[in-house]
């Protein structure tokens, strides 16, 4: 997967440590599946769902909607100076994936793409709209290009956070075993049979599930 622009850079991985805690405690979920990646991909994983994690934000830290959209409006302003430090405010997530997107992986078009996704739930009020399949693909992504799984993430995410929202229980689709390679990405989504049964699973069942679908690759 290429060579990590963290290594040999202190600063860099101290920081990215720290978005880790934050995913940690803001989207455990996804951060459970992640630990399971080689340290490599772990970090790109770790800096999109900061990435994420900023935008999903949004909806609850702005008290009007025109503030909202100048705030999507700024991340994109930002996306389009990656690569080019000097032009960038000193914000740390921004510095950090300035360096990735040398690698390739974290590509422009794919983070503006989760922008106008939370922008377009923001506007429709409807969180059922947030970008959670195209987050999935672009982390499976990383993990394994040309996975060819897209139809069926998509799947899962639609199910997975629509059972975490509350939505009303239905017969949980049947998904073929997951290759190995993509497990990091998307073992999370095996909590859908938890909230089918419980909107708050304890800590010890949700860590359960997932080290099963990252075992065994049934999601």
């Amino acid at each position: 997967m290429g060579s990590n622009p963290a290594t040999g850079n202190p600063k860099l991985c101290e920081t990215i440590k720290e978005f880790e805690q934050n995913v940690r405690l803001y989207d455990e979920a996804r951060w459970l599946s992640s630990c399971y990646a080689a340290p490599r991909q772990r970090n790109l994983l770790t800096l999109l769902y900061a990435f994420n994690l900023e935008l999903a934000r949004i909806r609850l830290s702005v008290s009007e909607a025109p503030l909202g959209f100048m705030r999507f409006q700024w991340w994109r302003d930002q996306i389009a100076k990656l690569g080019d430090p000097g032009a960038l405010p000193k914000h740390p997530l921004l510095i950090a994936l300035s360096v990735e997107l040398s690698s390739a992986l974290l590509t422009r078009e794919a983070l503006l793409g989760l922008v106008d996704g939370h922008e377009t739930a923001f506007e429709q009020d409807d969180r059922a709209l947030e970008p959670e399949g195209e987050l999935a693909i672009l982390a499976a992504n990383l993990l394994m290009p040309g996975h060819g799984w897209d139809k069926e993430i998509r799947s899962l995410a639609a199910e997975w956070s629509g059972l975490r929202r509350g939505e009303a229980a239905r017969l949980l689709q049947q998904m073929p075993r997951v290759p190995h390679l993509l497990r990091p990405a998307i073992s999370h989504f095996r909590l859908r049979r938890l909230f089918s049964r419980s909107r708050n699973p304890n800590a010890l069942a949700r860590r359960g599930s997932i080290l099963w679908a990252v075992l065994t690759g049934w999601i």
